[in-house]
């Protein structure tokens, strides 16, 4: 809803240089209809916290520590909440 300004925030610790010249690109596929459609799409439901419970195999989580737009916090929450023995 907010547009692409508001995701490329979330896109690189530091953005780099060139990405200036690539940034037109990414904002013109967050405005099609589609694009638009599937972000809006996205529920509280869809939330992972409820089904990790259900996971019977060993689990990894790899995550970027800097990682904004998917905080590493969100690690800590998931990964406590699987089946003892799964992380």
């Amino acid at each position: 809803r907010e547009g692409f300004d508001a995701f490329r925030a979330h896109m690189f610790k530091s953005e780099p240089l060139f990405f200036r010249f690539l940034a037109s690109e990414f904002a013109n596929f967050f405005e099609k209809e589609e694009i638009q459609a599937f972000m809006q799409s996205v529920r509280d439901d869809h939330e992972l916290r409820e089904r990790l419970r259900s996971v019977s195999f060993e689990t990894w989580l790899v995550w970027g520590e800097d990682d904004t737009l998917s905080p590493a916090s969100w690690a800590d929450v998931w990964l406590a909440a699987l089946p003892p023995g799964r992380a």
